[in-house]
């Protein structure tokens, strides 16, 4: 592995250069956060936030510690900067109830479409009953965050990141390209050519599937200008892998020093260069 990556040329190999900078950046969050709150303000989704902070599986974060998230470096800052602004029933998305007479953790929980360890968890008690007047915090319908805060969060978007640096997705069990196109807002040819695939193709767990693409303003032309290389399959013809490709056959010939006459094989791998569009 060492070789190969020291130098890939030599074993007919092209690999997409990675930057020498950090992906993430430990963020204090000053006490127990809603997880959910957290990935408003720095504009990283669910999916990104949970992958980064394994150990915090439930709807925040532990009380008990350690107050802090791992964020991508380009959220860090702002993030920092907002949750210094939040009180702590504003970290947890937290409002406050008092407690009527027949109210019991659970019809609480109902009322405020939560669960009871929630109710617990939010209020740091054991099992036992209410009292009548006791003040409750529970879930707020709609996180009320101070306009700061909100204006620092719409800063930061998801798209914008994604064009900034480059991103892979591990693929998880289960997971498709266009399960992946979706929940990054690509085009699912752009995303297949990119990666030297087709549409249709299977993905394994683990598998690195590279992304790019600005979501909705994504033509399905690859932007990236760089080679990838392409496994033929049952019944490609030159034709059709240059067409998905953007190219012309010529080019595609050349770039994989074949004649006019060559025929191409399944398995065989081709090199492509995608093409660079404004």
């Amino acid at each position: 592995m060492k070789r190969l990556v020291r130098d890939p040329g030599a074993y007919g190999l092209s690999m997409s250069p990675i930057p020498n900078q950090p992906y993430f950046a430990r963020v204090a969050t000053l006490g127990q956060v809603n997880l959910k709150i957290a990935g408003q303000i720095a504009n990283v989704s669910p999916d990104e936030l949970y992958e980064l902070n394994p150990a915090f599986h439930r709807w925040a974060t532990d009380p008990s510690g350690p107050h802090f998230l791992l964020l991508p470096v380009d959220s860090a800052d702002v993030f920092a900067t907002s949750v210094a602004q939040l009180s702590a029933d504003q970290r947890l998305g937290a409002t406050h109830y008092s407690v009527n007479p027949g109210d019991s953790v659970a019809s609480v929980a109902a009322q405020f479409h939560t669960t009871v360890n929630v109710i617990r968890e939010l209020n740091d008690f054991p099992i036992g009953r209410l009292t009548v007047g006791m003040d409750l915090r529970v879930p707020s319908a709609v996180p009320e965050l101070p306009a700061k805060v909100v204006l620092a969060a719409a800063r930061i978007d998801g798209r914008d990141r994604a064009a900034r640096r480059p991103h892979v997705q591990i693929v998880r069990r289960g997971d498709s390209l266009w399960a992946i196109a979706r929940r990054h807002g690509m085009n699912v040819d752009t995303l297949a050519m990119m990666n030297g695939l087709h549409p249709g193709d299977t993905l394994r767990a683990g598998q690195r599937i590279r992304l790019a693409g600005d979501g909705a303003g994504d033509s399905g032309h690859a932007r990236s200008g760089r080679r990838v290389f392409y496994t033929v399959r049952q019944g490609d013809t030159m034709v059709e892998i240059a067409q998905q490709f953007q190219c012309s056959v010529p080019q595609l010939r050349a770039w994989n020093g074949l004649g006019a006459h060559s025929s191409i094989h399944a398995g065989q791998k081709l090199r492509v260069h995608t093409v660079r569009h404004g």
